[in-house]
């Protein structure tokens, strides 16, 4: 028969006490057995300890219990879907019985006699239309062209005057000079405008071409319509603040 930790502990206590019985008969014994051993000792006391028995141990503490799993929660089943209703059926209409048709014999049609095709008439040839007669050109003789000319280079000549300015600093310095401009005329406009001769100084170089770039050319003659004319042109620059076109040197075709 097995014990557990109590009665082992109550079992040692238990046979301690009785040892300790059993000297204390056994000393006493002795005792009555001896008594003049003890009378030539004294009445000296005997000291006689008794063995305490083992403060039992405290027992544990029992451990806390497990905490128990919490339970898992089960899903919620899905809701089943609700089966869509399906749609009646129309019901087909009921074929109509067909109508009888009961045979008519028709005559057959006679046919049309055919319109004899009468041949077309063909068009003749336009007759030919008569030649236009181009009147001669009129023969331009030398003395109404250089009329022409003169009057051209008048104008041009009047053009470049009115657009040509004398400079500020060539007014303050005192400068004077003329300079020769080339360019090609052609019905009113004008190109490849450069300096033929310069003046000495770039500033008044510089106003002469201006004059000739931004000046207003008229229309020339009818009889000098179309034609390129190449003209060179003197611009003049006084001290006194004056400038002025110093006339057409040549214009030529």
């Amino acid at each position: 028969m097995g014990f557990d930790g109590d009665g082992r502990r109550l079992a040692r206590a238990f046979l301690a006490g009785l040892c300790v019985e059993l000297l204390l008969v056994a000393g006493l014994g002795w005792y009555m057995a001896h008594p003049s051993a003890l009378a030539s000792q004294g009445n000296t006391p005997i000291k006689i300890r008794l063995a305490t028995a083992p403060k039992p141990k405290p027992k544990p503490k029992p451990l806390p219990p497990k905490p128990k799993p919490k339970p898992v929660p089960k899903p919620k089943p899905k809701p089943k879907p609700v089966p869509k209703p399906k749609p009646k059926p129309v019901p087909k209409p009921k074929p109509r019985p067909k109508p009888v048709h009961h045979a008519v014999h028709h005559p057959r049609p006679v046919p049309r006699p055919k319109p004899v095709a009468h041949p077309r008439p063909v068009p003749r040839p336009p007759p030919p239309k008569p030649e236009a007669t181009v009147p001669p050109a009129p023969t331009v003789t030398g003395a109404a062209r250089a009329d022409a000319l003169d009057t051209l280079e008048a104008a041009v000549h009047a053009a470049v005057q009115g657009a040509t300015h004398y400079p500020p600093a060539a007014r303050m310095m005192a400068m004077r000079g003329r300079a020769l401009v080339g360019f090609q005329y052609r019905d009113g406009a004008i190109s490849g405008v450069h300096l033929l001769k310069s003046s000495g100084y770039g500033l008044l170089d510089r106003a002469a071409l201006a004059a000739v770039r931004n000046a207003r050319y008229p229309a020339p003659p009818s009889l000098l319509s179309g034609k390129r004319l190449d003209f060179s042109i003197w611009v003049c620059f006084s001290p006194g603040g004056h400038s002025h076109s110093c006339g057409v040197a040549s214009a030529s075709d």
